[in-house]
């Protein structure tokens, strides 16, 4: 009543305005809510973006450098050429340190990159022997060698996708 009494004192033109205005208030609250709220999640979809591609891209790298370090293993079993391995081991172990040293998120499996990096230790020292005697005394023993290494870099490739792929 008393607001009907209060709106009547007004001319007609003044009322419309109250009355717009009265319907467009929450209108006004809903949309700075509504834009508050896109950009909180913008946000975290950002961070989550760049968490992802600090965590993909070592791993994408640390992957070519085991599959480098099995296809050199190859051509030095075939007498083809004598890879260079020692830039190609440094590499896998600085990209296992790079991925140890940016953490681990809740994404990337801690396990799975331990077990490539156990796989690559493995692997590393009949990698290297293997390059250092391209031509063997023993072919059986280097042959069974051979293998051994190749399952650990393939294990370590498995691995190492395995965590790339969860992500």
């Amino acid at each position: 009543m008393i607001l009907e009494r209060q709106l009547r004192k007004l001319s007609v033109g003044r009322r419309m305005t109250v009355i717009l205005t009265l319907l467009l208030l929450p209108l006004a609250a809903l949309s700075m809510a509504s834009v508050v709220v896109l950009n909180r999640q913008e946000i975290a979809f950002r961070d989550g973006v760049e968490e992802s591609i600090h965590t993909l891209l070592p791993l994408t790298t640390l992957e070519h450098y085991l599959e480098s370090a099995l296809v050199d293993e190859l051509e030095a079993q075939t007498s083809e050429t004598v890879p260079d391995f020692a830039t190609l081991t440094d590499s896998i172990d600085k990209s296992f340190a790079n991925i140890e040293s940016s953490g681990h998120s809740a994404d990337l499996s801690e396990a799975t990159v331990v077990s490539a990096q156990l796989a690559w230790r493995d692997a590393r020292p009949s990698v290297q022997l293997l390059v250092g005697h391209v031509q063997s005394l023993h072919p059986k023993q280097d042959a069974a060698a051979g293998t051994r290494t190749r399952e650990d870099l393939q294990l370590a490739i498995r691995d190492i996708r395995q965590a790339r792929q969860q992500l």
